[in-house]
C-alpha cells in the first residue's frame, strides 16, 4: 500500500492549439488547456520557455481566473530575466490567483548545444559579455547566483510561489535542495543512485509518457501529434490501464517518488487525462498485479489463468531458474556474428553513464536488423518453452556492444516501466573483455560468460541485477526479451 497518494503534473502541449511563435498565439488555447487539465484533477502544468517564443507569463491571467486549483508554471532563463524583474512578475501573477504560480528555473538546454540555431540565438542577443553564457555549464552556474538572488527579493511575498528546477547535476541538485519545492528528473537519474541520493529536501517529479494500450501490438499503431516537435519517441511505462498504474505505484514505492509529470507527444490524450483522474479510485494494495490480455482462443494460452503475476508464480522463485547453457553458439559463429556488425551503422547509441552534470559519458550500441538475430529469437524462445512452464512471444531482440566504463546498476527488467520484459536471454558473443558480469543479489550468484555461453532468467523484481561495469575490452552480446503468451 502506497505511503502517500500520487499527484500528476503535466507538460505543455500543442495539441491545445497553441503556438509558442507570438504570431500564431492562440489565447483560448491556453483556457482550454487549462480547464481540461484542471479538470482531470492535474496538479500543475510546466509552461516553457524558448529563444525566440512567447512570454507565457502575460498570457495566462485568463486560465488563472477560470480554473480552480490548477498551478501555472512558467519557464525563467537565469540569463534573459533579471532577479528584480522575476520577483516582480511572480508578485503580479499572485494576485490573479495566490498561491497559483510556480516557476521552473532553467539554463538553457536545447539539444542543439554547440553552436545550434537556439543556443546562438541566446548568445547573440545577450547583454553582457557573450562568453558568459556560452555554455550549459555556465548557464548553470549562473541560476545558481540568479536564484539565491530572486528568493531573496520574494522574501516578503504575501504568497507563495512555487520553485522548482530540472536536471541532474551537482549545482541543480545544491540549487534544488537549497531553495526548491520541486526538482524534474527522467529515469536516467534512477539508474545513478548515488546522485539521486543527492536530492534531500525538494520532492522530485520524475517525468513520464506512459502508453495505455489493449493489447501488445497497439503499441505500433500510436498516432503522435502534427504539431509536436520531431524527436524519438519512448515510453517507459506501457500496458493496459491497470498495468500502467500498477506500474507508477511501484515506481512510487521503489523510489519514493510521489509525483510524476506527464510530457507526450500522443494525440489522444484522452486515455492518460482518465488514468490521472481516477487514479486515486483505483485499488492501491493490487501489490502490483498486472493485468494480461486475453488470448482464450489462442491454442498457445498456459493453463489456468493469463495473469502476469500468475504465470510468474507458477515459474516461482526458486534459485534454478537462473539457466545458463555453455557453449549454446560455436565460437566460430560467435565470431561471424562480430563480423556481421563491424562495417554496419549502429540502429541506436543509449546513453549509459553520464557525468555529474547530467552529461553522457559512454553509450551503448546497438543493432536492431541482422540475419542471425532472427535466427536465433526463434531458438531461444524453443529453450525458454522447454525449459519453463510457460509459453512465450518474441518482444525485442538486438546485437549490443558494452565498451569500457558501461555499467547497469541493480534494475529489474519486468517492472511495468520496460514493455512487457517477463523473460530475459542473453548470449555472449565474447569474453576477451574484463566485467560486465551479471550478479543477483538476492541469489547471491554471479555469471561470469564465456564465449557462446546463453543466460536465461525471469524478469520480475526476485530477479533483479546489476552488469558490471566493463574495465577494458567491448561486451558484446545479443540481448533477447520475451512476453507471456
Amino acid at each position: 500500500m502506497l505511503n502517500k497518494p500520487i499527484t500528476f503534473h503535466w507538460m505543455w502541449r500543442r495539441h491545445w492549439q497553441i503556438s509558442d511563435s507570438i504570431e500564431n498565439l492562440d489565447l483560448d488555447g491556453i483556457l482550454r488547456m487549462a480547464q481540461e487539465l484542471d479538470g482531470a484533477n492535474v496538479k500543475s502544468v510546466l509552461l516553457p520557455y524558448g529563444p525566440g517564443g512567447i512570454d507565457f507569463s502575460l498570457v495566462i491571467k485568463d486560465a488563472l481566473e477560470k480554473t480552480n486549483q490548477l498551478i501555472m508554471t512558467i519557464a525563467l532563463p537565469a540569463y534573459g530575466v533579471s532577479p528584480d524583474y522575476a520577483a516582480k512578475i511572480l508578485e503580479t501573477l499572485n494576485r490573479f490567483a495566490p498561491g497559483r504560480i510556480g516557476v521552473n528555473l532553467v539554463a538553457g538546454r536545447w539539444g542543439d548545444e554547440g553552436n545550434g540555431p537556439s543556443e546562438k540565438l541566446v548568445i547573440d542577443h545577450y547583454m553582457h559579455d557573450p562568453s558568459l553564457i556560452d555554455t550549459l555549464e555556465k548557464r548553470v552556474a549562473i541560476s545558481e547566483v540568479w536564484m539565491d538572488k530572486v528568493m531573496a527579493l520574494m522574501k516578503n511575498h504575501k504568497h507563495k510561489t512555487h520553485m522548482a528546477v530540472v536536471g541532474s547535476s551537482d549545482t541543480t541538485i545544491r540549487i534544488a535542495n537549497k531553495h526548491c519545492e520541486y526538482i524534474y528528473i527522467d529515469d536516467n537519474l534512477l539508474r545513478r543512485p548515488e546522485q539521486y541520493a543527492k536530492i534531500t529536501y525538494p520532492k522530485p517529479i520524475l517525468i513520464v509518457d506512459p502508453l495505455i494500450i489493449e493489447k501488445p501490438e497497439d503499441v505500433n499503431n500510436v498516432v503522435y501529434d502534427d504539431n509536436a516537435p520531431p524527436r524519438k519517441q519512448f515510453h517507459h511505462i506501457v500496458g493496459t490501464h491497470n498495468e500502467v498504474v500498477a506500474a507508477i505505484k511501484n515506481i512510487a514505492e521503489k523510489f519514493d517518488i510521489y509525483d510524476f509529470m506527464i510530457h507526450t507527444d500522443q494525440k489522444d490524450i484522452s486515455k492518460l487525462l482518465k488514468l490521472v483522474k481516477e487514479f486515486d479510485k483505483m485499488p492501491s494494495d493490487n501489490k502490483g498485479e498486472m493485468e494480461h490480455f486475453d488470448i482464450s482462443n489462442d491454442d498457445r494460452r498456459p493453463e489456468g489463468s493469463t495473469l502476469h503475476h500468475e504465470v510468474f508464480e507458477r515459474i516461482g522463485i526458486k534459485e534454478n531458474n537462473l539457466k545458463v547453457f555453455s557453449n549454446f553458439i560455436s565460437p566460430e559463429e560467435c565470431r561471424a556474428i562480430i563480423q556481421s556488425i563491424k562495417d554496419v551503422n549502429p540502429s541506436s547509441e543509449k546513453p549509459v553513464q553520464f557525468s555529474p552534470d547530467g552529461d553522457p559519458l559512454t553509450f551503448r550500441k546497438d543493432w536492431d536488423i541482422n540475419p542471425y538475430i532472427d535466427k536465433y529469437k526463434n531458438i531461444v524462445n524453443g529453450v525458454i518453452e522447454a525449459e519453463y512452464p510457460i509459453r512465450v512471444l518474441v518482444r525485442s531482440a538486438k546485437i549490443a556492444e558494452w565498451t569500457k566504463n558501461d555499467v547497469y546498476d541493480l534494475h529489474i527488467n519486468d517492472l511495468g516501466i520496460n514493455d512487457f520484459n517477463n523473460m530475459s536471454a542473453t548470449i555472449y558473443l565474447n569474453d576477451d573483455f574484463e566485467g560486465g558480469e551479471y550478479h543477483f543479489p538476492a541469489q547471491n550468484k554471479t555469471f561470469r560468460p564465456k564465449v557462446g555461453d546463453l543466460i536465461i532468467f525471469p524478469g520480475n523484481m526476485y530477479y533483479n541485477h546489476i552488469i558490471s561495469r566493463i574495465t577494458s575490452g567491448s561486451r558484446y552480446t545479443i540481448p533477447l526479451w520475451y512476453t507471456f503468451i
